[in-house]
This record gives C-alpha cells, structure tokens and sequence, in this order.
C-alpha cells in the first residue's frame, strides 16, 4: 500500500524523461542546528555541474534535448524556496517539486512531521532524489533511518525531521552504480553518526590487562567509543563485561531489513 501511495504521488511530480538534477533545501528548525545556507549557494553548483554536461554535450556534437534544465526541489519551506528560484532563475531552469501548500511543521515535535502524509512526502522526494543525475545538498541533514527503517508503518513513531541528504547518497549506489561524484554537500563530509553499534569479533582474544576484554570468535561486541590507540571501547554481549578491545579483529555486524520503498523494481 505505501509503494502505492509513492507512486501516485511521484506521479503528480511530472519529472519526464531526460537528465535532472536536485537540491534538498533544509529550513524551518534545522536553521537553529546548523549554519543558514542560501538558495544561490545551491544553484552556484547546479550551474556549474550542468554547465560541465552542457560542455560534453557540445564536444560529442549531440543535440540538446531541451530549452531548460530540470532541477527537482525538495524542502521543508516549498513555497518560499519555490518562488525565491522561479523569481532568481526560472529562466534557465524548469522547476519540479510536491505540493507549494505542502505544511511539514516548525518544530520536530509539531503534529504534522508524525503524519502518513508527511512520511509518504518525504520518502517520495528521498526517491526521486537518489535517481537525480547530481543533488547539492548538506550532509547535516543525515536520515533518521533506524526510525524509518523499523517503524515504517507506525507513523506516530516516526519524527519526520526532514534529515535526508545521506540516504539519498546511500540509495544512489544502488539505483545508478558509483554515485561518489554525484551529491556535493554544502557543509559536512559524507559518514556515519552512532554512539552504540554492534559488531563482531573474528577472532579469539585474550585480555593483556584488567583494562581489556577477552573475546570469543563470534563474540558480539558493542561499540562505546573510539579510545584513539589502536582499541575501542565497548560491552561483550556474551558476558556483559565491559573494556578495551583491539579495532582490527572486529566487522560490523550487519542487518538486513526488508523495505519495498525503495525497490529498485
């Protein structure tokens, strides 16, 4: 049902065919968390990555195959950011986006961010996003994914603060190849956020000192933090015991969920 509903409202964005770009232009509270970033900053590198497509198109002697370029908009403030870029550059560019009137709240605690209207709005635009030949972006805005990927249809679960430049990134991988050249954010390096993982020891391992813990291969050791020499430190799950352990005998332990969302089907 919720693929469904992405569809119909991926429809409605009237995207076509032919190359298109995107931005995701974060507003509302998240200009209280990270520096205030202007439209023509996006747009400055939108112009430059289709000016370099326009150049290739020129040296292969193809034709260009519209008057425009295309940039989908996704944000949290769609009719100021709408009208700002039609007024500054809407005569280089066709612009696609979800609704003007769409109202995604002011604060992460306001009603309208724990909606299945808001939830499907966001995981369509992350969609069209992620199949965008080039995205600008701010890799501040890092999903909430554990949320979204465990409660996909609990929606009251769900805080919908609009953090989606990562994901998109991430599902680009997997709908177009090698995606490294393909998002430039405005602010932070591409990572990962987390403060307790779980990951794997591959081997056995016995303590040096009371400081360290002992482990058996398999052992599933939880991350706490980096120690800066060589060890993290971290809980044995087996034994709940808590201490120093050596970074390179671990991997990650990964888990896979089922989310037809984002199917590349």
């Amino acid at each position: 049902m919720t693929s469904v509903k992405l569809n119909k409202l991926e429809s409605t964005f009237n995207i076509g065919n032919g190359t298109i770009a995107g931005i995701h232009v974060r507003r509302t509270d998240k200009t209280s968390e990270a520096p205030y970033r202007d439209l023509e900053e996006y747009m400055r590198w939108i112009d430059i990555w289709y000016n370099s497509e326009e150049n290739k198109i020129k040296n292969t002697k193809q034709l260009k195959t519209s008057n425009k370029r295309k940039l989908f908009i996704a944000t949290d403030e769609p009719k100021n950011i709408i009208e700002e870029a039609e007024k500054s550059w809407g005569s280089q560019y066709e612009f696609f986006h979800n609704k003007l009137n769409g109202s995604y709240g002011r604060e992460s605690n306001d009603p309208h961010r724990h909606s299945e209207e808001s939830l499907i709005s966001i995981l369509a635009e992350i969609r069209i996003l992620a199949k965008c030949r080039f995205v600008v972006c701010t890799f501040s805005s890092n999903v909430c994914e554990g949320i979204i990927l465990f409660y996909p249809k609990n929606f009251e679960k769900v805080d919908l603060n609009l953090k989606v430049c990562r994901l998109v990134y991430e599902l680009m991988q997997a709908y177009q190849g090698y995606a490294g050249d393909n998002v430039y954010s405005l602010d932070f390096v591409y990572a990962e956020l987390w403060s307790e993982k779980e990951m794997t020891s591959i081997s056995d391992y016995k303590a040096t000192n009371k400081d360290e813990l002992e482990a058996l291969e398999r052992d599933i050791i939880m991350y706490q933090g980096p120690k800066f020499n060589g060890f993290i430190g971290g809980v044995n799950k087996r034994n709940n015991r808590k201490g120093k352990f050596p970074i390179v005998l671990l991997r990650d332990k990964l888990k896979f969920e089922s989310f037809p969302v984002f199917s590349l089907n």
